[in-house]
Order: structure tokens, then sequence, then C-alpha cells
């Protein structure tokens, strides 16, 4: 016998209307208590290998170019969503019935989840078109790209971000006023950086790399695994972040209340995040070397320690 939620519960939000009223509280809990605190480890775990990424960069020299520089720009989206996220578990755990449904309708839910949708295209277009600089024209990238410019591409991107964050805030906040301003965000930032990634990557996959005399080896291979390593990249956004992110818009698109699926297709997008810092540590050699140093005792510290234990074993 199908129940419908009423106004009795106080957690109906988060129900799915027109099942049992058993297969309703069944799918509750298995969100509750499965997807929910797997989301919040996944959330918990982007946030600090995408952390570690930029503290990595930040401290070694050595990782301190443009397309670096970049890849911290993406794991910047890769934080700030996951906090938000943390926040926002914490609440639903704390709550009477766990259905903290008022926050997940609140504007700021909707305007970081643009932000960092767009944040994270618009940075994946400019490390897409910084990547085919690099194999295509490697002569002109050595000479002219430096880290000042990536900082004006990276900002650039994070501008547009946050003006579609601040139109959909006020336009869900003031019933649709600004609703125009964020669709034609929607329409014209979104086809353009998709054209911008298939564009890019389409032109250095289906050509041979430029071999250029004076250039060494070492420098177009960096070049390449880096270009590999964003393509890994994409694939993940594509087999996770997309589906995630669709379920939830046909949802909204069908009038479906998708409250109640939100922590089964988020684990797709807090997986995404997760993932990315991974694919840096594992095909980037100095980054790994960059982690282990941050874990280990400075030189100095080390060198002060042994002369220390020389000089009681001396008094000795």
């Amino acid at each position: 016998m199908a129940a419908q939620n009423s106004s009795q519960y106080p957690y109906e939000a988060c129900l799915i209307a027109g099942l049992s009223s058993d297969v309703q509280h069944h799918i509750l809990n298995i969100g509750n208590y499965v997807f929910r605190p797997l989301n919040f480890i996944l959330a918990f775990l982007a946030f600090v290998f995408n952390t570690l990424v930029i503290t990595a960069v930040a401290r070694t020299k050595s990782l301190q170019y443009p397309a670096m520089v970049m890849m911290c720009s993406l794991a910047v989206t890769d934080i700030i969503f996951p906090l938000y996220s943390m926040y926002r578990y914490i609440e639903t755990f704390t709550h009477e019935h766990m259905c903290a449904a008022t926050s997940h309708e609140h504007p700021l839910y909707f305007a970081i989840g643009g932000l960092c949708t767009l944040a994270t295209l618009g940075n994946l277009a400019v490390i897409s078109r910084d990547r085919y600089l690099a194999v295509r024209r490697p002569v002109w990238y050595r000479n002219h790209m430096t880290i000042s410019r990536a900082f004006k591409a990276i900002c650039l991107a994070w501008l547009i971000s946050m003006a579609y964050a601040v139109a959909t805030y006020l336009s869900i906040l003031l019933g649709g006023v600004y609703a125009p301003v964020a669709l034609s965000f929607v329409l014209l930032f979104f086809p353009f950086y998709v054209i911008v990634i298939a564009f890019c990557y389409l032109s250095i996959y289906c050509r041979k790399i430029i071999q250029v005399g004076n250039l060494n080896d070492a420098f177009l291979k960096r070049q390449k695994r880096l270009a590999n390593t964003v393509a890994w990249i994409l694939l993940i956004l594509v087999l996770t972040y997309f589906p995630g992110l669709l379920f939830g818009a046909v949802l909204v698109a069908n009038g479906v209340n998708n409250l109640p699926f939100r922590p089964y297709y988020i684990t797709f997008v807090q997986l995404n995040g997760a993932l990315n810092p991974l694919l840096n540590f594992s095909r980037i050699k100095k980054m790994r070397k960059a982690i282990r140093d941050l874990f280990r005792c400075h030189p100095q510290l080390q060198s002060s320690s042994l002369a220390n234990n020389n000089n009681t074993s001396n008094e000795r």
C-alpha cells in the first residue's frame, strides 16, 4: 500500500512520496547511515589531499611553474566544496531526524555548488589551453608563459565563477529576479568551456607532438606527461562529477524532490574531489617527493639534534 508523506512527519522532505512506508524509511536509513558517512569521509579526504597539493607547491621551488599553479587553482575548488559539504553533513547528523532539509534549500548551497562547478570547468579550460600551447607551441610557451600570465587566466576564470555564484544567490534570495542573469552564465560559459577543453585535447592527440631542436627532450616529455595527467583528470570528471551533477539536474527538471536522492548521487561528486590529487601524487615524481618532505624533519633540525646527541655522549 503506497503511503503519501504527510505533515505529521518532521522529516517528510527526505522521504520519497508514492512508495510504501517501509521502503521510504529503508531508503532514508541507507542514505543517512551508509552514504552520508561515506560522503563525509570522501569530503574530508578531498580536503586533506588537495591541501597537501597546494602546500607542497607553495613550499617547493621546483614545482612553482605555470602548469602547477593552475593545478593548485583547480585544487581550490576541491577544497571549497568539501569544506561546505562537511559543514552540511555535521548539521544533518546533529539534526533530530537527520534531515536538515532547510539548509539544503538555502541560497548559499546553490551558490557554492554553482561556484565550484563553473570554477572547475573554467580552470580545466585554462589548464587545457596551457597544455595545448606547451605541446603545440613549445618555443613560444617556454619564452612567454610565466606565472603572472597563469595568474591572470586563473583570476578571470574565478571572477566569472563568482559572478555566476552571486547571480544564483540573489536569484533564489529575491524570488528569481536575477534568474535570467544566472541562466545566461550557464548558456554562455558552460558550452564555451567544454568546447575549449575538447578543441585543445583533440588538437593535442590528433597530431604529432612538434619536436623542436633547441628544446631538450626532458622539457617536451614533462609537458606531454602533464597533458596526459590533465586528460586523466578530465576522464575522472566525466565518469564521476558529471553523472552526479546530471542526475540531480534531471530530477529537478522533472519536478522530482531530489533531497531523498542527494546522499546517493553526491557520492560521485565527492569522489571526484578525492581522486584528482591522487593523480597528481601518482604521476608527478616531484610532487611525491615534496609530500614526503612535508612529513620529515628539517635537515637543519636533524643536524642540530644529532650534534646535541653527540655532545651529550661526549660529556658522558
